[in-house]
């Protein structure tokens, strides 16, 4: 019995505990639901204020924070307000002048004249879209994380690579202390051959690169002020056998064809008068400039003995002014214009003014005259030359010949517009054209009575055109000036030793027309840049001049008759202080070039 109530008792406790557990599991259960049912509703609430926040964000026309365009932050702003800050930026660029320096020498580089442009609306586009171009999920979670990282659009800034190497070439060109090759030429029966000069070349790859990160960077201001790196560069040697080559020739006479018209020019005959070991064994002595001997042999005809029928068309003239009473710079003008009177081209040949003209020599004739060097206004020898040279690239162009190498000057020439000038350097800078028409073409130039005249004959190809050079000055830039004390002077006066010169920058154009005067097309040709020249004017520092005791002046006894005299005129002699020196009866400056150039 007792067994029977103890199995009954043990029955009961199991079926309590397994009540109990289906309690505990239905509780538990419950439990699950319960947290089921509140993470789906979480989840849908979570859904429904991501759904609303991200169409609040759409919504919202403005860029999500965190956002930056080539380093400017454009977050908060519409996509308009976007756009106008970068063009800022944009334009700031495209507007600064850059001055580059190196030691003593400066110079400029415009970047209005290098085409720089950027793709502005594309990056507005991106960063508008940033945060919005998904679903609104990925858009959530791309807005969110913009609140703790940073996001940089990057736009490229592109300029004309070609207008900013060209520019850079010709800083190099006028660099102090540059690399010169040897050069040669010959004058009279003699072979003139200057050895080239170790020194320094630009880094134009190096300056480049700076001046295109310096633009792409829109989170600093531009620099407006830059070094100009350079390298050292040594000079070749002379290649006495490769100057052979291209000097030795044979006597030709000149003759013509008919069918097809051509002229070729008389050539005379080039050796060398002593052997090629005499000559090389000049060039082991160490000097800057070595001559060799010539064998000249002139031809029996020669393209002056045809008369017009050689060519008969004049397709081109241009002429400028001088100052006849400036005898040197008159002097190297002519010297210019008997060089280059005369020369024919053919068809396909290329044309060098340093080439033709050779070395500005006190040996070959030139005088002293005024040029512009990176220091001002001083005396060279050959001063004046580049006028010829300016007129001879007017008469090209109008010829419609082709263009190979042109360099503006360092400043502007008063018988030229900016943009219209072309400025040579034995050694460095030259003028180089080529004729590309069919026929050969003959230079012909001279001056007289203060006019310089250069102008192209040849033959009408079967349409031909009327050309004009042109230029638009873009800027002009205001010179600065060079204050000085002066404790001679009294104080409050001022005395302008040197006016100052006004810089331009210009663009030329190439207009062909139609002999009927229909335009067939507009070419910019070149972008110009010419540089200030500082004034200099005197201040004084000195004690002011006490007024005296003004004095009654006695009457005079009779009154003055006037004078019949010439000489003794009445009128106040003319002022020669440095500001007012009077001129030489023209308006024609000195050619602006490089330091010691041949303007």
């Amino acid at each position: 019995m007792e067994k029977l109530q103890e199995k009954t008792k043990d029955v009961k406790k199991e079926n309590n505990k397994h009540t109990e557990k289906k309690k505990e599991v239905k509780k538990s259960k419950n439990i699950k639901v319960k947290i089921i049912v509140i993470l789906v509703i979480m989840v849908l609430v979570l859904l429904a204020l991501s759904t609303v926040f991200g169409i609040t964000t759409m919504a919202n026309s403005k860029i999500i924070s965190g956002t930056s365009i080539n380093g400017v932050d454009v977050s908060g702003l519409t996509k308009e307000e976007a756009y106008k800050k970068i063009e800022e930026k944009l334009q700031q660029r495209q507007n600064t002048t850059i001055n580059l320096k190196y030691n003593d020498y400066e110079n400029v580089l415009a970047l209005d004249q290098l085409d720089v442009s950027a793709n502005i609306e594309d990056a507005v586009n991106k960063a508008e879209s940033f945060g919005r171009e998904g679903n609104v999920f990925v858009n959530n979670i791309d807005t969110i994380k913009s609140k703790f990282s940073k996001r940089n659009i990057e736009v490229n800034v592109t300029l004309n690579e070609e207008q900013l190497n060209n520019s850079i070439q010709e800083i190099g060109a006028e660099l102090p202390g540059i690399t010169k090759e040897y050069a040669y030429c010959i004058e009279d029966n003699e072979l003139i051959i200057t050895k080239g000069v170790d020194g320094i070349a630009i880094d134009q790859q190096t300056l480049a690169q700076t001046v295109k990160d310096n633009l792409n960077n829109f989170s600093a201001d531009v620099a407006t002020e830059m070094e100009i790196p350079v390298i050292e560069e040594k000079a070749g040697d002379i290649d006495l056998d490769k100057i052979y080559s291209e000097i030795h020739t044979e006597p030709q006479d000149a003759y013509m064809t008919e069918n097809p018209f051509q002229v070729f020019a008389e050539k005379d005959g080039i050796d060398f008068a002593i052997s090629m070991e005499e000559a090389k064994a000049l060039l082991q002595e160490d000097k800057e400039e070595y001559v060799i001997p010539l064998k000249i042999t002139k031809p029996k005809v020669t393209v002056a003995s045809f008369g017009d029928k050689a060519f008969p068309n004049r397709l081109a003239t241009f002429s400028t002014s001088y100052a006849a009473s400036n005898v040197g710079r008159t002097t190297n003008l002519r010297i210019a214009c008997n060089k280059i009177n005369g020369y024919v081209l053919q068809p396909g040949e290329t044309f060098s003014y340093n080439k033709v003209l050779g070395k500005r020599t006190v040996e070959n004739g030139y005088k002293e005259a005024a040029i512009f060097t990176t220091n001002g206004v001083e005396n060279g020898l050959g001063g004046g030359i580049c006028q010829i040279s300016s007129t001879l690239y007017n008469s090209v162009v109008m010829a419609n010949l082709g263009i190979v190498e042109r360099h503006n000057h360092g400043y502007v020439t008063s018988y030229l517009k900016p943009g219209l000038d072309a400025t040579v350097s034995y050694g460095s800078l030259d003028f180089k054209f080529k004729n590309t028409r069919s026929y050969p073409i003959q230079i012909k130039a001279s001056i007289s009575g203060g006019i310089a005249t250069v102008s192209i004959y040849g033959r009408n190809e079967e349409t031909e055109y009327n050309i004009k050079l042109t230029s638009v000055v873009t800027a002009t830039i205001p010179y600065d000036n060079d204050i000085q004390e002066d404790p001679t002077l009294e104080a409050g006066k001022e005395v302008v030793v040197k006016k100052g010169t006004t810089g331009y920058k210009s663009v030329s154009y190439k207009e062909v027309y139609t002999k009927s005067g229909k335009l067939v097309s507009k070419t910019q040709i070149s972008s110009d840049t010419y540089r200030t020249i500082k004034g200099i004017i005197r201040v004084g520092t000195g004690a002011k001049q006490q007024p005296t005791n003004p004095t009654t002046p006695k009457p005079p006894e009779k009154e003055p008759t006037p004078s019949t005299n010439p000489s003794q005129s009445q009128e106040p002699e003319p002022s020669t202080s440095p500001s007012e020196t009077p001129g030489d009866g023209n308006t024609t400056t000195p050619d602006p070039s490089e330091g010691k150039s041949d303007p």
